[in-house]
């Protein structure tokens, strides 16, 4: 019995002892322990952005690498196309060719007044059958048969006329012309002739006619018998004679009769 209020007295003790431990607690511990732990979490956090800043640092170092490039790459397409453009200028001006004058640069045309300007004959086709119309132009031997001529290149030639101010320079307007092949061989001639010093075309003035037979209300463009020509002097200063005399009583043109008995 003794021993048992000896036991409990102990116990007795040692919990009053328990209690004074923790009334003896420091405050400023506890709360230095919770500034640790809040600290810990906080250079967690600083941690965590610090590498994602890293992170960002890093792909913005590679685009501005990738901009770096492609600036760098457009500066080299700008240069290719330069050079491009300037051998495009070059091979344009090596093979430039005369369409707005012909063999004599610095030479003015003589027009008389005669003249018919082709947009006049293309208004109003029907005004010019069997009634001639002259015009000065560049002629070349084409092979084109079409509309009404589409049979005709045994007995015709056909001829591409493109209309010349006096200054020589192109109108912009054209005709197909078909020449009988059995007075052709002078104009045919002159072509090749000046085809050889490198010109395509001769300059030459030309009277033509729509044949009624001949004329097609469906068809494009100017169809026109050419009946006679003139080349200019060598002087360049007038046309020489017309090239079909016609004050023969018998003229080789069949057009050219055609017309003399209307």
């Amino acid at each position: 019995m003794k021993r048992f209020f000896v036991t409990l007295a102990i116990l007795s003790v040692c919990q009053v002892a328990r209690a004074a431990d923790v009334n003896s607690v420091d405050p400023n511990s506890y709360i230095l322990e919770n500034y640790i732990q809040e600290n810990k979490e906080l250079k967690q956090i600083v941690k965590a952005q610090r590498q994602k800043i890293e992170k960002l640092t890093d792909e913005l170092v590679g685009a501005k690498k990738d901009v770096d490039q492609l600036t760098a790459a457009i500066a080299d397409a700008k240069k290719e196309i330069e050079r491009f453009q300037a051998e495009v200028a070059e091979l344009k001006g090596k093979n430039a060719k005369p369409q707005e004058q012909t063999e004599e640069p610095n030479v003015t045309l003589p027009f008389t007044g005669e003249e018919t300007p082709l947009t006049m004959v293309k208004a109003y086709p029907k005004k010019f059958i069997g009634k001639t119309f002259i015009v000065i132009g560049c002629v070349k031997v084409q092979d084109y048969y079409n509309y009404k001529y589409e049979y005709a290149k045994e007995t015709h030639i056909s001829l591409s006329l493109d209309e010349i101010r006096p200054n020589l320079t192109v109108t912009g307007e054209s005709m197909d012309l078909y020449v009988r092949r059995e007075i052709s061989q002078g104009l045919v001639e002159k072509i090749n002739k000046n085809a050889d010093a490198g010109l395509r075309f001769a300059v030459i003035r030309v009277k033509a006619t729509i044949l009624e037979n001949r004329y097609d209300p469906e068809g494009s463009g100017i169809q026109a018998e050419l009946i006679n020509w003139q080349f200019y002097s060598k002087d360049k200063k007038d046309w020489q004679d017309w090239v079909i005399s016609e004050g023969t009583a018998k003229p080789q043109n069949k057009a050219l009769r055609q017309i003399k008995g209307r």
